[in-house]
């Protein structure tokens, strides 16, 4: 099945049992911790309300110490980036402040967050009912109070 991955500062465990309460509600099954994030990547992820393009965001990188950075367009489906967002870049986690100070001392506006990418080959597609159901639950989770973003691994194509 699907994997949806809620971020949850550490520090906030009774919201982390609130998202166990909504997947029971849901009579979805609960995994165990650890067991669907080897599905995701994590990385750094910013978005930077500028049009930038590839080479720009490496020359920036590599003057900045970054080695790797990877483009990607704005992703309003699954990510909710609003419409002032025209880039955005992957990063190494352990490289994500130091790609956000270089973008803020270039005069951008940017963002900046740990995300759980999904490997590639690892989205799931699902039934009409089981997406209906994730979907419930991809809503009901993020009106948790202190889960930052829900990540998941659903093919919507």
């Amino acid at each position: 099945g699907a994997g949806l991955v809620p971020n949850i500062p550490s520090a906030f465990e009774a919201d982390a049992a609130r998202v166990g309460t909504v997947v029971k509600k849901a009579a979805l099954k609960l995994a165990e911790t650890g067991s669907v994030v080897h599905n995701f990547e994590k990385k750094g992820r910013i978005t930077i309300n500028a049009a930038l393009d590839e080479d720009d965001l490496i020359e920036l990188a590599l003057e900045n110490d970054v080695d790797d950075v990877e483009a990607a367009a704005p992703d309003q489906d699954t990510r909710d980036d609003g419409e002032e967002v025209k880039t955005v870049v992957f990063v190494p986690p352990n490289d994500l402040g130091a790609m956000q100070a270089a973008l803020q001392g270039a005069g951008h506006d940017c963002v900046a967050n740990l995300v759980h990418e999904p490997i590639p080959g690892t989205l799931v597609k699902c039934s009409e009912e089981d997406l209906e159901k994730n979907l419930r639950v991809l809503d009901k989770m993020v009106e948790v109070e202190d889960v930052d973003t829900v990540e998941h691994n659903i093919d919507f194509s």
